[in-house]
């Protein structure tokens, strides 16, 4: 495969008495990239003229825009935070923030425009980084001119069955996929070839498998939605909205970021969260990558800080609302606070608070809830991000072997997720009244 580059080409012509037909040629090889520059260009200026326009917009409206009030009062603000960040950031300068993806650089040039052109299938992860990098390849790909079949939001694990989704012989594009490796040597048999844009250690090596973590041997400090963006538009800056979650997710502590947790609060309120019955069909279509696409133009991001920082207060009030009513418990040799309660916007919130109203008397938090879509128990089990003395992912993993359910599980030192089955043999209570480990 060769190398590609959809931002500008590199030098001047060394000769002006080049061929009319070498210029024609110069001309096509970068009428993509002028194309998307175009495109990229055209869309903040409409977002920053709507802006400007807003008042207009609010004053004609039959209907009171709440979201165009707040956008004109905020829009020329300037935000503080008095930032403390529990460690020094990843990068000091944005520079040195913009010349960190050599290894995501480098990774994109084993593919030509036209290699990306037969991508035909994206599966992207169902979080804030899955949805943007998503949008990222939606966009860019069809700027080369793929035809996207199929586009797949899952949550990993390591079960995941590809036939559900689509059928043989595709060629898929994964962003922000960690899969154990039953489940890419299944998906190997069943793709064409797999290019995965990542921030984890895949499980296998094959000819067929693509992955940007092992080509960054595993330098790579970012989130995927920033890798993915640095892959198809090598030379252009990332955008501050992909900044945002490029900090919040890979723990940058980016020194100019400002609210990120706000940010990130409202992307996933208003957008990412998102479960009622039309997403499926934006998603299928493409559409809602279009929406994000819009969200990622936005240079200036005051009016998601504020829609956040109202977000913030609701969901502290309820975290600490439930997290009350933890309960002291052994768990397999270690002290953890226990609450029969699972939602997918607050369970680490609460799990977290669990571990600070409770501090010097557990180890962890444990989180449980009977899930009947997948017949068996969801369990998260999640420290405070300071404690050593116990390792969740190895404690997970061998958990994940006694239960036996089909959707394992899956996490880091700080989080495990884990899925339990209830049967003859095993049930919740085991893990609180049996040594299984």
């Amino acid at each position: 495969m060769s190398e590609f580059d959809f931002s500008q080409k590199k030098g001047k012509s060394k000769s002006k008495s080049k061929s009319k037909s070498k210029s024609k040629s110069k001309s096509k090889k970068g009428s993509s990239t002028q194309r998307r520059r175009v495109t990229t260009t055209n869309q903040t200026n409409h977002f920053d003229n709507n802006m400007n326009n807003m008042a207009t917009v609010i004053n004609n409206s039959d209907k009171t825009n709440f979201n165009a009030i707040i956008r004109e009062c905020v829009k020329n603000k300037e935000l503080k935070e008095i930032h403390k960040f529990p460690k020094p950031p990843v990068f000091a300068t944005k520079e040195e923030y913009e010349n960190s993806f050599t290894s995501i650089e480098q990774f994109s040039k084993k593919f030509s425009p036209s290699d990306l052109k037969t991508i035909d299938t994206i599966v992207f992860n169902e979080n804030n980084d899955g949805f943007f990098a998503g949008a990222i390849a939606y966009h860019a790909l069809r700027e080369v001119g793929a035809q996207i079949k199929h586009i797949v939001m899952i949550k990993p694990s390591g079960s995941y069955k590809p036939e559900r989704d689509f059928e043989r012989g595709l060629s898929v594009l994964f962003v922000d996929i960690d899969f154990s490796k039953f489940t890419l040597e299944y998906l190997l048999k069943y793709c064409k070839y797999m290019i995965v844009i990542d921030d984890h250690q895949p499980k296998i090596k094959h000819p067929n498998f693509y992955s940007s973590y092992i080509e960054s041997k595993r330098r790579n400090d970012h989130a995927a939605c920033a890798c993915t963006w640095k892959f198809f538009y090598p030379k252009e800056k990332v955008p501050t909205v992909i900044q945002y979650i490029d900090s919040s997710d890979s723990k940058l502590f980016l020194p100019w970021i400002s609210y990120g947790s706000m940010f990130t609060e409202a992307l996933g309120f208003r957008y990412t969260h998102r479960r009622d019955p039309k997403i499926r069909a934006k998603i299928a279509s493409g559409e809602v990558f279009e929406d994000f696409w819009k969200i990622i133009q936005q240079s200036n991001v005051n009016d998601l800080i504020t829609f956040g920082n109202y977000y913030f207060e609701v969901t502290e009030d309820l975290k600490n609302q439930i997290a009350i009513n933890a309960q002291i418990r052994d768990f397999q040799g270690y002290k953890v606070g226990v609450l029969n309660y699972r939602s997918p916007a607050l369970t680490k919130k609460i799990g977290r608070q669990i571990c600070t109203n409770l501090a010097g008397k557990i180890d962890f938090a444990v989180l449980w809830a009977w899930e009947y879509n997948v017949n068996g128990y969801g369990i998260t089990m999640i420290d405070d991000h300071k404690q050593t003395k116990v390792d969740l992912h190895e404690l997970g993993e061998k958990l994940k072997k006694i239960g036996g359910h089909f959707k394992g599980g899956g996490g880091h030192q700080h989080v495990y997720n884990l899925y339990w089955s209830r049967n003859e043999k095993t049930d919740i209570w085991d893990l609180f009244e049996k040594q299984l480990v």
